[in-house]
């Protein structure tokens, strides 16, 4: 099955996640012992574990982010001018590129990268090996090359999503770049009112109250309604509150056959004209007859007609009755004209109501042909409007299709409406928490749950090990503090001082790279998602590694090493054996034993977790 190999993926790119954190470690003079510990945490913790099994942009930004780190820190150890420079800030350059191409939170990492490169560069101006010339040539590799590349490679991606992905569809308008694509298609380039034409590509807006779209696809209303009643088994037509491919009709106006008649394809389409309306992606015609609509059955049912061979006639008519025409002009004008849709033969004006379909329906909401049209739930609005030219072509593959908008162009697009007016999250998320409770492991996150019993998947925080890690931070930048006091005032031996700028190193990694990944969080408008967390959590095993090398290296008693070692051991034991407790939370399996076990997590940690009534 392709969803098994799309998870294989994502598991081994999540695995080498663990020997990357230890040649980190290693790169930067850490122990064995300290590089082995943060790659066991996080090769036991279960947020790591989940996350791979079923989200793959987080592993692999993460671990491309940690790559290009990996190569800033082999850069930094290099001694002379000719022994790798360009090879490491090429690798640097590529991951910064493809980090950032997969998920923008890796800039924080990067920076930490960035920085790691410039500090050797700035020891190196006072290298004397180091010739004006040389000096030079490594300041132009480290500012163009990690910053011309990035660029050259990230708009190349984004090159081929406009050019291939220009007809993506999609069930949610939060996710899908296809349909921000195709939305910017319609949408920027539609600014001035446009009038609606015979032949137009268009959306159909519900005006009033909830935002949703006109909208099709292929799959038929079922033979019998739960409640027993029949439906004429043709296309669904429902109300969707997301921007999608299927929102598209293409406007086809009537004509009465008077010879001399215009029937051009850019002819405007006014108040009082008969039209009907062709699904783009299905290719079948909105239809309304005198069958009971599926949720509210003294109200029209509203298709796509397919013909049953039942003796049922298709009815396509629709009369555009614009509401708020104006004197000057009797055209429809998409995102300004208010009009209703007057089913011909039935005399019922297209509207909608707040019902949600069932299960045949996913949820959508239910539309109607009412045959009471004044009030405002029968107004509707062509929110976009294509001319007959890109209705008649938009099937065609290729690059033909980008002809009406520059990449370049459509990439800005693109950018500005991310950025700034694409998503509009009005509320917080079910799970959404501060970034303090990341810190603590007082937030959990549901990925799935099983519609009948209680086998569900969370993301839950190994607490104990996760405490542990945010406290070696606070350690690790008291012991740093203090360090450097004594050497002010000289009362660290000078043998001691490459232990003192180890430290120093060590902190500026580790806590400098949890503080990149975290606090931007306290700053966001709404609470975000635990799984922001994993890039600040690697940091946070990343300097308990460095907090154990330090402690290794200062206490010189061997048993009190051997005691040492053993709490270490006994830490790892825990967070194995606590993901092996929590395991059918992870794996989504279904265990008599499991309410039990959500009663004992309640109870120990606060956590709220999601059950089914029966």
């Amino acid at each position: 099955m392709p969803y098994v190999c799309l998870r294989v993926v994502t598991v081994i790119l999540d695995s080498l996640l663990t020997p990357l954190v230890y040649h980190i470690l290693k790169t930067s003079k850490a122990n064995s012992v300290s590089a082995i510990l943060p790659a066991l945490l996080i090769a036991t913790d279960p947020t790591f574990i989940v996350q791979s099994r079923i989200y793959s942009g987080d592993s692999l930004s993460i671990l491309l982010s940690l790559v290009g780190l990996y190569s800033a820190l082999n850069f930094y150890r290099l001694n002379s001018p000719n022994c790798g420079a360009t090879r490491w800030v090429l690798a640097l350059s590529i991951t910064i590129a493809l980090s950032l191409s997969m998920k923008y939170s890796a800039v924080f990492t990067t920076l930490l990268s960035f920085s790691v490169i410039l500090s050797k560069f700035w020891q190196n101006l006072a290298d004397a090996s180091y010739t004006k010339l040389m000096l030079w040539r490594q300041a132009a590799l480290i500012i163009l090359l990690p910053t011309l590349l990035p660029l050259l490679v990230y708009a190349g991606c984004w090159t081929v999503h406009v050019s291939t992905l220009h007809n993506a569809a999609t069930i949610s308008s939060k996710s899908t770049l296809g349909t921000l694509s195709s939305a910017v298609e319609l949408t920027e380039l539609n600014i001035a009112p446009r009038p609606v034409t015979n032949g137009s590509l268009i959306t159909l807006k519900h005006l009033h109250g909830r935002s949703c779209w006109l909208h099709s696809y292929d799959l038929m209303y079922p033979k019998r309604y739960p409640d027993g009643r029949g439906s004429s088994h043709q296309q669904q037509v429902t109300c969707y509150p997301f921007v999608d491919q299927n929102n598209r009709w293409i406007v086809l106006k009537h004509f009465t056959g008077v010879s001399g008649e215009d029937t051009a394809d850019n002819l405007a389409i006014k108040h009082g004209d008969i039209v009907s309306l062709l699904h783009e992606q299905t290719g079948r015609l909105l239809n309304s007859h005198l069958v009971a609509a599926p949720m509210t059955s003294t109200k029209q049912e509203v298709s796509c007609y397919v013909n049953h061979n039942v003796s049922m006639d298709i009815q396509p008519g629709w009369m555009i009755d614009i509401d708020d025409r104006s004197e000057d002009t009797d055209d429809w004008l998409g995102r300004v004209s208010e009009i209703k849709l007057i089913h011909v033969n039935t005399s019922a004006a297209l509207s909608t109501t707040s019902k949600q379909l069932p299960g045949y329906g996913a949820g959508q909401y239910e539309l109607i042909a009412d045959s009471f049209m004044f009030h405002e739930n029968t107004l509707w609005v062509a929110d976009e409007v294509l001319p007959p030219s890109r209705a008649h072509s938009s099937q065609i593959s290729g690059l033909s299709n980008i002809t009406l908008l520059y990449c370049l162009e459509k990439i800005y697009i693109l950018h500005k409406r991310i950025f700034v007016s694409v998503y509009d999250y009005s509320e917080d998320h079910e799970y959404s928490s501060s970034p303090l409770h990341w810190v603590t492991g007082h937030s959990t996150l549901l990925y799935w749950m099983h519609p009948v019993d209680n086998a569900q998947i969370y993301m839950l925080p190994n607490v104990l090990v996760w405490n542990i890690s945010a406290f070696s931070l606070l350690i690790l930048l008291a012991v740093q503090i203090v360090s450097n006091i004594r050497v002010r005032r000289g009362i660290t031996p000078c043998h001691l001082s490459d232990t003192t700028t180890a430290l120093e190193k060590h902190v500026a990694i580790g806590v400098g790279g949890y503080s990149l990944n975290l606090f931007p969080y306290f700053f966001t408008s709404q609470s975000p998602l635990l799984y922001n967390y994993l890039p600040a959590l690697v940091f946070a095993y990343i300097t308990f590694g460095y907090l154990v090398n330090h402690v290794t290296q200062s206490v010189q008693s061997r048993w009190a090493r051997v005691l040492f070692y053993m709490i270490l051991l006994q830490v790892v034991c825990t967070s194995f054996i606590f993901t092996l407790w929590i395991s059918p939370l992870i794996y989504g399996s279904i265990d008599t034993s499991q309410l039990v076990l959500i009663n004992r997590l309640q109870h120990l940690f606060g956590w709220r977790f999601s059950l089914n009534q029966n």
